[in-house]
């Protein structure tokens, strides 16, 4: 359709009011018109106006946006300033700039804003600084906008309202205005400097009403200091008559070396005075003076032996190797350890004879009941618990546990014993009665509780050995509670049992039995094989001795009727982590000359699926024959127990294309090549259709394009490409039963060849009840209006005499040629019409005239 452009015709006028409160705003008028001049008339349209500072182009202070409804007569009103702003119309300084409103519109009352022009604001909008003008004799309350008076008295310049004043020296001797005399002088209670000395209020006797800034006074009766106006008192002791000699004033004196406080004690001083020192320095008195040690430092709460930054109590460093020594006459030297007021906290080292012992009080600090708890040999020996070690850690507890170990970083051990030619560690249990174990190691960490190593080529890092010959005894044995945890860890190397071995059970008939109550693997390998051999999970080897049935590997899984889940005899799973050699979930390979029957693999089941493939690929080399022996072709399918020869059930939910049915046939040999071949014989006694071809697409609410059937030719030969060939000899080539048929290129009718530039082309008649055509070109209304150029009578007989058609419609000779377009001719077809319209009308009004003057004439 044409677009209608449409513009406003402005008209603004200007409506103030000068009063005591100037309105914040003015009357805006708008006439709208659209580019052919008519009225915009009962309408909503849209106005933003912008108030420009400076200049047409200058910076916007004020932009505001109205909505309103034109008029019978095309007539906007607005007031600027009660829009919808951005800014405050208010502050618009009208009395320090030029302005000029900028004037928008959208004509159909949306926010498609076009220019309309821009023009100055003159005198009356400058009415709105009115409320800035000072008016002597104004009637408001506002004392601070009114005029003032200057007077001068003497060289005194002063400024009524508070405006203030200065002195006037500028009759003097020279030009410098920095060293004229000044005045003081007092006013009331203003005291003020002339030369812009300052002046400050004296309230000394003030009239106000506050009694905080008023002078007071001070006196003293007997030994009682008051100050006036409740400003209180004190008692001067300075001479008191009082009996008390502690609360006496005292003097300090020095005579000589002597220094007296009266009433006091004297004390000599040393001679030479006293050394300057720095801070937490100590003095040391060397016999005749005092001097500054910089060797022993005391802050006050800490002290420092040969050094000055203590962060102890007692802080000693030195650089030899004995910094503290405790010595002793008699037989013991020792250091005791005491927490006041906390029982069983006293501490004691002792040395006794070659050893150092450390004692602890059985009781309280103040008890002398000291028993060792550690003993140090000159041989480096220690001993807990006993007097005399044996062993570099010698651990007695007669009476309960003697070692426990914790270790909490991760790469630490509890327990570390290290031996080259002896026993690293010995543990004894000697008492028959209890079933304590030797050790018991307590492992919380990742380290281990028990660590030992073995570095001779034919040692044991653990041995144990159970020798009684009847019971269930134990050369080694662990227990965990921990559902994570092992009873048992061994890692590298080989591991050799000599007999049956038990997992889960202590009844082990086979080399191996295993029973499992706690876990749902009975049989777990992870093999770290990093050669480049084969590796197996699971290895086994028959042998050929025998006559019985022999299994490489032999499963039986018993399923539990009181649940539903699935049962696998073996259950394989297989991750190549992208490695790109094969990878097979099962692999079986079947090597015999035998006259049976070979299978890589056999399944049988009494009901169910005998084979059952999920997920990846299947490969079969050779034909398949499905439901039958004779398999002439890659696959043959036979059924007749099932309505379906082929059902697929696609679950594929990745991101590429899905397909029910990937058929790919390669370009070789010249036969016909068939995608998908389908022969249905119908029965005859039997009245259903048959369908070739079925198809049926289900959208499940997805908004993408669904195709019942989607048919894609890519080719470059020179024979006919039909993406849908269909031809039969009786019925329908093709019936579409329901839905639209959108054909995106060319339709032919009748004929393979079609007529250029149309997407229709139809070689024949065509019938239908109804046909209506939507032309894209406006319609002909604009003929009626006022300025539409209508053709004189005279010039538009003269176009039909030449060309023998009226004006900007086709010749004969162009339609027979080109055809006709029913919508552009419908068109030209009303504006003929109208036209005639128009020229009746011309002519009704020039018959009314003529019959009013003959009938004037006959009346005369």
């Amino acid at each position: 359709m044409k677009k209608i452009y449409q513009s406003f015709a402005i008209l603004l006028i200007i409506f103030s009011s000068l009063t005591a409160q100037t309105p914040q705003a003015f009357k805006y008028q708008a006439i709208a018109r659209n580019n052919l001049g008519n009225i915009i008339s009962d309408q909503d349209v849209s106005i933003r106006i912008s108030i420009l500072a400076g200049s047409v182009s200058g910076t916007p202070v004020y932009i505001e946006t109205h909505a309103v409804h034109t008029n019978h007569f095309g007539l906007a009103n607005i007031a600027i300033g009660t829009g919808t702003g951005i800014g405050d119309f208010s502050s618009i300084d009208w009395g320090n700039d030029i302005f000029f409103i900028k004037t928008e519109t959208d004509p159909l009352g949306g926010i498609a804003y076009t220019l309309m022009g821009v023009s100055q604001l003159l005198s009356v909008p400058y009415a709105l600084h009115s409320k800035n003008t000072t008016n002597v004799n104004d009637a408001d309350a506002d004392p601070s906008n009114e005029l003032q008076n200057i007077n001068k008295i003497g060289n005194l310049v002063v400024l009524n309202q508070g405006g203030g004043s200065f002195v006037d020296e500028v009759n003097d001797n020279d030009t410098d205005s920095t060293n004229e005399l000044q005045n003081i002088n007092k006013i009331g209670n203003l005291v003020f400097l002339n030369q812009n000395g300052g002046s400050f209020i004296d309230e000394v006797k003030d009239n106000d009403a506050d009694s905080t800034n008023e002078l007071q006074k001070i006196g003293k009766i007997g030994n009682i200091v008051i100050l006036s106006d409740s400003g209180g008192f004190f008692i001067d002791e300075v001479n008191d008559a009082d009996h008390s000699p502690i609360n006496e004033v005292q003097h300090l004196s020095l005579n000589g070396n002597d220094l007296s406080i009266t009433a006091g004690n004297t004390i000599t001083l040393p001679s030479g005075g006293l050394p300057v020192g720095t801070t937490g320095q100590t003095l040391r008195y060397s016999g005749g003076s005092w001097q500054a040690n910089s060797h022993l430092y005391n802050d006050g709460y800490k002290i420092g032996i040969g050094t000055t930054s203590p962060v102890h109590r007692l802080d000693v460093y030195g650089s030899g190797i004995t910094n503290i020594r405790i010595s002793s006459t008699n037989h013991y030297t020792g250091l005791e350890f005491v927490r006041i007021g906390n029982q069983f906290e006293d501490y004691k080292f002792l040395n006794e004879g070659d050893q150092l012992c450390l004692y602890a009080d059985t009781e309280d600090f103040q008890s002398t009941s000291y028993y060792r708890i550690l003993s140090i040999r000159s041989n480096g020996n220690v001993g807990i618990g006993t007097t005399n070690p044996n062993f570099k850690l010698h651990v007695n507890n007669p009476s309960g546990t003697a070692i426990v170990a914790n270790s909490v970083p991760d790469t630490s051990c509890a327990v570390f014993a290290a031996s080259t030619e002896g026993i690293g560690l010995i543990a004894e249990h000697n008492d028959a009665l209890h079933s304590n174990p030797a050790i018991l190691a307590t492992n919380y960490g990742a380290g281990s509780g028990i660590y030992a190593e073995a570095n001779s080529a034919s040692g044991e890092a653990v041995f144990g050995k159970a020798s009684a010959q009847y019971g269930i005894n134990r050369a080694i044995y662990g227990l965990t509670e921990s559902a994570d945890g092992y009873a048992g860890y061994f890692e590298g190397g080989k591991n050799y049992f000599e007999g049956n071995v038990g997992i889960g059970t202590t009844s082990s008939p086979y080399s191996l039995s295993i029973r499992s109550t706690s876990t749902n693997k009975s049989i777990y390998t992870f093999n770290r094989y990093s050669g480049s051999l084969d590796k197996f999970g699971v290895y086994s080897i028959v042998n050929s001795e025998g006559t019985g049935d022999k299994y490489g590997l032999y499963s039986q899984v018993d399923g539990n009727p009181a649940e539903n889940n699935p049962l696998y005899g073996a259950y394989i799973y297989t991750n190549d982590n992208d490695n790109s050699g094969n990878t097979y979930g099962l692999y079986s390979a079947l090597t015999a000359t035998g006259t049976g029957d070979h299978y890589a693999i056999y399944a049988s089941t009494n009901d169910g699926y005998a084979g059952y493939f999920e997920g990846g690929q299947n490969y079969f080399e050779g034909n398949v024959g499905i439901g039958t022996t004779s398999t002439n072709y890659s696959l043959n399918i036979k059924t007749s127990s099932s309505t379906r020869s082929i059902s697929t059930d696609n679950q594929y939910s990745g991101s590429s294309n899905k397909f029910g049915i990937h058929n790919m046939i390669s370009s070789d040999g010249t036969g016909d090549k068939l995608g998908i071949y389908t022969r249905v014989e119908a029965n005859p006694a039997d009245n259903s259709p048959s369908f070739g071809v079925y198809i049926e697409t289900e959208d499940n609410g997805n908004s993408g394009d669904i195709f019942g059937l989607y048919s894609m030719i890519t080719t470059s030969g020179t024979g006919n490409h039909y993406a849908i060939y269909a031809s039969t000899s009786d019925g329908w080539a093709a019936f579409m039963n329901d839905g639209d048929l959108f054909v995106r290129d060319n339709v032919y009718i009748g004929n393979s060849t079609g007529a250029s530039g149309y997407k229709v082309s139809i070689d024949g008649k065509v019938i239908c009840e109804e046909l209506k055509v939507q032309a894209s070109i406006a319609w002909p209304d604009y003929v009626f209006n006022k300025d539409y150029p209508l053709t004189p009578i005279k010039e538009l007989e003269k176009s039909i005499r030449t060309n023998k058609h009226l004006p900007g419609m086709p010749s004969a000779e162009n339609i027979n040629k080109e055809g006709i377009t029913l919508g552009e001719m419908s068109t030209k077809q009303m504006e003929k019409i109208e036209e005639l319209t128009l020229y009746i009308i011309n002519m009704h009004k020039r018959i009314v005239k003529l019959e009013t003057e003959l009938n004037n004439l006959k009346n005369k």
